[in-house]
């Protein structure tokens, strides 16, 4: 079972509690006021990021935990990507 623990840099920290807790257990992280639009699963170096993309496509990426102050940037870097990919699609289509 994970559980609320805190927050911290405006991100609310879920983790294992510690009796189940190994030293590759992850730690979940929601921005706070986000709703779980997007989360992050981190690990020891890495976050794995799961958000919404849209109604029908969810992303899936990796971040640095070295990273992490800066996800806004990259999660909008993300997104305009796969924006210009999906709009290349359409342009290209028979």
């Amino acid at each position: 079972m994970i559980r609320k623990k805190e927050l911290v840099d405006g991100f609310i920290v879920y983790e294992t509690p510690e009796r189940a807790r190994t030293a590759l257990s992850p730690i979940f992280l929601i921005p706070e006021g986000m709703n779980e639009q997007i989360y992050f699963s981190c690990g020891v170096a890495r976050c794995h990021v799961k958000s919404d993309f849209s109604e029908t496509l969810k992303l899936e990426y990796l971040v640095l935990r070295t990273d992490m102050k800066q996800w806004r940037q990259i999660d909008k870097k993300v997104r305009e990507l796969v924006g210009s990919l999906i709009a290349e699609a359409k342009i290209e289509k028979p």
